[in-house]
């Protein structure tokens, strides 16, 4: 869970795609009171001690006094602070900020133009100068020693195989200064007219995503682009990394972002705001968890999961990408992530056959095992066979390595205190079980 300050929904861009668009042109929650929000931001953090960040709308657009006077309560209660920024507003004076406030910064862009395209500039600025000016502050904060954060949306602009090829080459070319992680996010576009020209299809969407994934976890190295590690993690038993995978939403009491609103009012996540209403946050009330039991009793034809090999690792994603718009749904991209479920379990197994991946288990319920896979406590893990803790054979490969019991050999005591079927402190030879067979 993050606390997230949402001080203003105002944006010094007009992307034609933002879930907050609606809400905005409301007129609601642009407007801030700066005590307000700190008391709030107190307030919270001392009962709850999780991540600050600023966010929006776009947070550089308030005035730099006053945002300075959120980096430093952000600083003097946590330590640090992240922010997501379209980044057109970075200046020196921002850059000093991130600096003595310990400011992580996450930048939206959906690469260089024309890939970025569809974040429209407003107010005398066109689109093509604030992805420059954008794509120019990214190499700024290298420069100054800030490790920016990037969050690229996929849509048909950036994201369709000739596009995409450039948007791939700008990846390098950010991993050439050192950045190389950030996230690749299906765009979930809800406004009829724009999702008909720019919206990914379900098919396109599964072959992008499956391009990507083998460009960032087989053909080049030290690319960390999520949400493919994060599936490497998922079906290992680690635990995701963000929230849109696991049981764990209610679509109007979003557990993992807590907001404060700009008058200091608790809220929730504003991917539910698309309507144009911004649900406020009910203290004490305990997210519910009815959607999940739906999916997981629900025919996929009928917009469930029933009987999903991946449910486990995945729960239908987040609500908000709900097919149909309906967040009682599955993610309306269901193919393309399962797509990427498979290929990643495919490449896991044929490395290490011996791996039992969280997946290997069917779920017998709606939550089986969540909180375990959440915390990172998977017992036993998934490399249990490459294990001497489980096995006296242990391999990424060997039949014999996969055993319920650990068979006690008295005859070839392993010298650290290990018994098993060894010579010496290894098996020799290259291709037996054991190795003298």
């Amino acid at each position: 869970m993050s606390l997230s300050v949402k001080a203003t929904v105002g944006c010094n861009l007009g992307c034609v795609y933002c879930y907050e668009g609606t809400l905005r042109n409301t007129g609601k929650l642009q407007t801030w009171e700066l005590e307000a929000i700190l008391r709030a931001m107190e307030e919270q953090y001392r009962i709850h001690k999780t991540p600050i960040t600023l966010h929006g709308g776009e947070p550089l657009i308030l005035p730099k006094d006053q945002l300075e006077v959120l980096f430093r309560k952000a600083y003097e209660l946590a330590g640090q602070c992240s922010i997501q920024t379209n980044g057109v507003n970075i200046d020196d004076d921002i850059i000093r900020m991130f600096k003595r406030y310990n400011v992580h910064p996450g930048i939206s862009v959906d690469g260089p133009w024309p890939l970025n395209k569809l974040r429209v500039g407003k107010d005398g600025l066109s689109g093509r100068e604030a992805t420059e000016r954008t794509i120019r502050n990214i190499y700024r904060l290298k420069a100054a020693g800030i490790q920016p954060g990037l969050i690229i949306v996929l849509h048909r602009v950036n994201a369709l195989p000739e596009p995409r090829q450039k948007l791939k080459e700008w990846l390098l070319e950010l991993k050439g200064i050192g950045i190389n992680s950030g996230r690749l996010n299906l765009a979930e576009i809800d406004y009829p007219e724009v999702a008909d020209r720019f919206a990914l299809t379900e098919e396109e969407a599964k072959e992008a995503y499956l391009d990507l994934a083998r460009f960032v976890l087989i053909e080049n190295d030290g690319l960390y682009w999520q949400p493919f590690r994060d599936v490497v993690d998922l079906l290992m038993g680690l635990g995701p990394g963000t929230c849109i995978f696991g049981p764990s939403c209610d679509y109007f009491n979003a557990v993992a972002e807590r907001v404060i609103n700009g008058d200091g009012s608790l809220g929730s996540c504003l991917k539910t705001a698309k309507t144009g209403h911004a649900y406020l946050r009910i203290e004490g009330q305990e997210p519910t968890s009815e959607r999940y039991q739906a999916l997981f009793a629900t025919p996929q034809e009928y917009g469930g999961c029933k009987g999903c090999r991946y449910w486990k690792i995945c729960a239908g994603v987040c609500p908000a990408e709900g097919i149909d718009g309906d967040w009682r749904n599955r993610s309306r991209y269901c193919e393309a992530y399962k797509a990427v479920y498979q290929l990643v379990e495919q490449y896991l197994k044929r490395l290490m056959p011996n791996i039992e991946l969280v997946v290997d288990k069917p779920a017998k319920t709606w939550d089986d095992g969540w909180y375990e896979r959440r915390s990172n406590r998977v017992n036993p893990p998934a490399v249990r066979w490459m294990s001497p803790q489980y096995t006296t054979d242990p391999s990424t490969w060997r039949g014999s390595a996969k055993q319920k019991e650990r068979k006690q050999v008295d005859a070839c005591q392993h010298p650290g205190g290990i018994q098993g079927s060894y010579h010496g402190d290894r098996p020799h030879g290259d291709h037996s079980d054991h190795a003298d067979a």
